[in-house]
C-alpha cells in the first residue's frame, strides 16, 4: 500500500474539396501542428496550422488557418463541424485510462509494497485503475447494432427507423459541466441518459454513492477520442503528418467556466489523447470561446483601438452566450477581463428543430387519417426535420416573407376537401405550405430571447459608462439569415430609441470563411502568439498528501485531524495535505519549488521497494497541514501520482538504509528517504523523485500534470 511521507516537509478541412499540394520536402520534414478544438454543446469543430519545428515565432493570418472536414457520415465532405452527439450500443467500450480521482472498487495496487497502516476515511478517494473491468449486461435486451456511433452517424441513424435504444443517445453533454439556470432542462434529460449508461455498465460513475457532474467524463472522452482519431487521419492524408511531428492542442471554453469546469474537459481530453494515440497534453493551451472568436475577427483589424469596448454574441446550437470586452492592446490583440457579467440563455439554433416539429404537429392536429399502417403524424414530422435542418433553417430569412412546401404523403388538399378562404388550411394533395406566419412561429420565440441576451449586455455596459459600437455575431446559429436580419433591425431601433450618436454595428464573419469554425480557428491564432496574456496567477492550489508526526503544539491544524499509531515505531501521525503552489500567488513560467522530504518504511522481507506520492488540486484550499477530511480540504481532488521504484537497492541489502533495532515489532525495517522536487514549466507541473535525499541524489522517477486549467484562459 501507499505510504506517504512522515517527516514535515521543507517549506515550500481542409477549407474546401481542394487538397493542398505537399512537396516531398515537406513530407520529409517534421513540423509542429497547432490544433484548436471547439467542443460545443451541439457541434464541435477543429482547426490547425502547421509550421517548422524550429520556428520559435510562427506567424499566421486568418486565411492561413485550415479546418478539419470529411467527418464520418458527412456525405458532402465539406462541413467544418460535427454534431456533438454519440450513441452507445450494448457493447462496452474498452478504455485505456482511469481518471486519477475516480472511484473504483476493482482497483488493486500492485505497484506499491509498503507496510499497511491504518488509513483515515477520506471524502476524496485516492485510487487509480489502469484498466476497466468487465460489467454484466442484460443479454435479453441487446440491440442488434453493436457499434458506437458519433457525429453525423447519429443523425443518420436517428432519422432512419432505427431499432437502437433512444435512451443511449447522448446530446448536449457539455451542459452537464456548468450549473447555469438556463441549461437546467438539458441537464435533467442528460442525467436520465447518463444514469441508464451507468446502470448498463457502458460508462463509469465518478462517485458510487452520489450524483456528480463528472459522471459525464466518459461520454466526453469517448467522443473526443473519435474526433482526435479523425483529425490524425486527416493530417496524415492531407498534410504529411508523421510520428516525428509535434502537436500542441488548444481547447476553447465558455467565458463563464470555472477552473473546475475547465479541468473536467482537460481531464477528458487527456484520456482521449491516450485512447486515440494522437498527440500529448504537454503545453495544452486554454482560451475562452469569445476571445478566440475576437482574435480571428479582429486580430489584424485596423479598426480596433485600445480602450474600445465591443460585444461578442455567440449563437450556438444549444446556448447563446454574450460577453462584453474592452481592448487592452490592439497589436497583438489582447482583451481586458470581461467588462460585465456574461449573459446567456438556452435558445440556440437546435431548438428551431423543436419549434418546427411543434408547428407542423399543430398544423396536422386534425389529420387523424394520416395515422395508419404503423405511421403516425409524429413519425411523419420526425422524418421532415433533417430537410428543415439542412435546407430551410439555414437559408430562410423571416424578414423576406418566406414560403415553401413540405411533402406529407397522404395529406388531403384544400381543393379536394372544398376548403377556401378563412377555412383553408394551406394544404395541397401530399404537401403542406409554410408561410411567414409559420416561420415567425418557429423563429421569433428564439430570436426574441437572443435579443434579450444582447440587451442585457448593452444595458450592463451602459451602467459602467461604456457604449459598445460593435457586436460580433458568431456561432452556427449566427450564420442564419433570419438572426442576422433580425438583430440588425433590433440594434437600429435600440440606437434610435436611445438617440445614440453612433449606430451599433452588427458584424458577421467574412463571406469567405465558414462561421462554424471561427472559434477553433481563432484558438489556433491566439496560441501562436501567447505574449502579453493574463498574469500567471493560478486559480487552483496544488499539493501533496503527507503523513506528518502528530505535533499539535507546532501545527495547531493537527488538533482537528485524527491521528493514528504507526505499527512499527509506535509514533502517532496524521494524514494531511501540504500545498506548495497556492492559488492567487504568482507563478513564473519556469519555477522550482522547495523539495519535500519523503520517508517510506518496508518490512525487511519485502521483495520490492516501490513508493508512491499522491498530488491533489483544490480551487479553494490555501492552508497546509490540515487533515485530508478537514473542511479546508473538502473540495480537494486527486490530480496525479508518482511511483518511485527503488527495488534495485535490494541487490545489495547492506546499501539499503535501515531503521534502528528495537522497534515495536522487534525487527529492523527498511527506511527509504528521498526528495520530491516539484517545478512548473509553462502550463505543466512536473515533479521528480530524487534519491538519496542529499547532494549526490539522482532522479529516479518523474510525473507530469497539465495545469492549464489552473490559470485564467489565455495565460501563456
Amino acid at each position: 500500500m501507499r505510504r506517504a511521507a512522515k517527516p514535515p516537509s521543507s517549506s515550500s478541412r481542409l477549407n474546401s474539396l481542394h487538397i493542398p499540394s505537399i512537396t516531398t520536402k515537406q513530407l520529409a520534414k517534421p513540423r509542429k501542428f497547432v490544433v484548436g478544438i471547439d467542443y460545443g454543446t451541439t457541434y464541435t469543430s477543429a482547426s490547425y496550422f502547421a509550421c517548422d519545428l524550429q520556428d520559435r515565432n510562427p506567424k499566421a493570418f486568418p486565411s492561413d488557418i485550415k479546418s478539419i472536414v470529411n467527418w464520418p457520415g458527412d456525405m458532402e465532405g465539406v462541413r467544418k463541424q460535427v454534431p456533438t452527439e454519440s450513441w452507445y450500443s450494448f457493447v462496452k467500450k474498452p478504455r485505456k485510462k482511469q481518471f486519477a480521482d475516480q472511484d473504483s472498487d476493482d482497483y488493486e495496487d500492485t505497484d506499491v509494497d509498503e507496510i499497511p497502516r491504518k488509513k483515515t476515511k477520506t471524502s476524496s478517494p485516492t485510487v487509480e485503475s489502469l484498466a476497466v473491468t468487465d460489467c454484466k449486461v442484460d443479454n435479453d435486451n441487446l440491440d442488434q447494432e453493436a457499434s458506437y456511433l458519433w457525429g453525423y452517424q447519429v443523425h443518420h441513424e436517428y432519422y432512419d427507423n432505427t431499432t437502437r435504444d433512444p435512451g443511449r443517445r447522448v446530446q448536449r453533454s457539455k451542459s452537464m459541466i456548468v450549473t447555469t439556470k438556463y441549461t437546467q432542462d438539458d441537464r435533467r434529460l442528460l442525467r436520465l441518459c447518463l444514469n441508464q449508461l451507468i446502470d448498463e455498465g457502458l460508462i463509469r460513475k465518478f462517485r458510487k454513492d452520489a450524483t456528480d457532474r463528472r459522471d459525464v467524463r466518459d461520454v466526453i472522452l469517448d467522443f473526443l477520442a473519435e474526433v482526435l482519431k479523425h483529425i490524425h487521419k486527416q493530417l496524415i492524408e492531407n498534410e504529411g503528418f508523421t510520428a516525428e511531428c509535434m502537436v500542441e492542442f488548444v481547447l476553447t471554453v465558455p467565458v463563464i467556466w470555472s477552473a473546475f469546469a475547465s479541468r473536467v474537459l482537460q481531464d477528458a481530453m487527456e484520456a482521449a489523447i491516450v485512447e486515440s494515440g494522437f498527440g500529448s497534453l504537454s503545453d495544452l493551451f486554454i482560451i475562452t470561446e469569445p476571445e478566440a472568436a475576437a482574435t480571428f475577427l479582429l486580430g489584424n483589424s485596423p479598426n480596433i483601438m485600445p480602450g474600445e469596448s465591443f460585444i461578442v454574441l455567440d449563437c450556438g446550437g444549444g446556448t447563446v452566450d454574450c460577453v462584453t470586452y474592452t481592448v487592452g492592446s490592439a497589436l497583438p490583440l489582447r482583451l481586458e477581463q470581461e467588462l460585465c457579467k456574461p449573459s446567456g440563455d438556452n435558445c440556440g439554433g437546435s431548438y428551431l428543430n423543436d419549434n418546427f416539429s411543434r408547428r407542423l404537429l399543430d398544423r396536422l392536429h386534425d389529420e387523424h387519417y394520416l395515422d395508419f399502417n404503423g405511421q403516425t403524424r409524429e413519425s411523419i414530422v420526425h422524418h421532415l426535420v433533417p430537410d428543415f435542418e439542412n435546407r430551410y433553417k439555414r437559408l430562410v430569412d423571416i424578414t423576406k416573407r418566406p414560403a415553401n412546401s413540405v411533402r406529407v404523403s397522404g395529406l388531403r388538399g384544400d381543393k379536394q376537401r372544398g376548403l377556401s378562404g378563412p377555412d383553408a388550411k394551406r394544404f395541397d394533395d401530399n404537401s403542406l405550405w409554410l408561410n411567414t406566419e409559420d416561420y415567425n412561429a418557429i423563429f421569433l420565440p428564439l430570436l426574441n430571447r437572443v435579443a434579450n441576451v444582447l440587451k442585457e449586455q448593452l444595458e450592463e455596459a451602459a451602467a459602467r459608462k461604456k457604449r459598445p459600437k460593435k457586436v460580433f455575431l458568431i456561432g452556427g446559429f449566427g450564420a442564419s439569415p433570419s438572426i442576422r436580419s433580425y438583430l440588425t433591425e433590433y440594434l437600429l431601433k435600440y440606437s434610435e430609441t436611445l438617440s445614440l450618436r453612433d449606430e451599433i454595428e452588427l458584424i458577421s464573419p467574412p463571406a469567405n470563411h465558414d462561421s462554424t469554425a471561427i472559434v477553433s480557428s481563432g484558438a489556433v491564432l491566439r496560441a501562436l502568439n501567447k505574449v502579453n496574456g493574463p498574469k500567471r496567477l493560478p486559480t487552483s492550489s496544488y499539493g501533496f498528501l503527507r503523513v506528518e508526526p502528530y505535533q499539535p503544539e507546532i501545527f495547531p491544524q493537527h488538533k482537528e485531524a485524527e491521528p493514528f499509531t504507526d505499527p512499527l515505531d509506535g509514533e502517532r501521525y496524521v494524514e494531511v495535505i501540504e500545498w506548495f503552489m497556492v492559488m492567487n500567488q504568482p507563478v513564473p513560467p519556469v519555477h522550482e519549488f522547495k523539495p519535500f522530504l519523503s520517508c517510506h518504511d518496508f518490512k525487511k522481507d519485502t521483495e520490492h521497494l516501490r513508493c508512491e506520492e499522491v498530488a491533489y488540486v483544490s480551487d479553494f484550499a490555501t492552508k497546509s497541514h490540515y487533515g485530508l477530511t478537514h473542511e479546508e480540504n473538502r473540495h480537494a481532488q486527486e490530480a496525479g501520482r508518482i511511483v518511485t521504484d527503488l527495488t534495485h537497492l535490494l541487490k545489495d541489502e547492506q546499501s539499503v538504509p535501515r531503521s534502528p533495532e528495537g522497534t515495536i515489532q522487534g525487527d529492523a525495517y527498511y527506511r527509504i528517504e528521498y526528495n520530491i522536487v516539484p517545478f512548473v514549466k509553462g502550463r505543466n507541473l512536473l515533479y521528480h523523485s530524487v534519491y538519496p535525499a542529499d547532494a549526490s541524489g539522482t532522479v529516479q522517477a518523474t510525473g507530469q500534470i497539465s495545469i492549464a486549467a489552473a490559470f485564467r484562459p489565455g495565460t501563456g
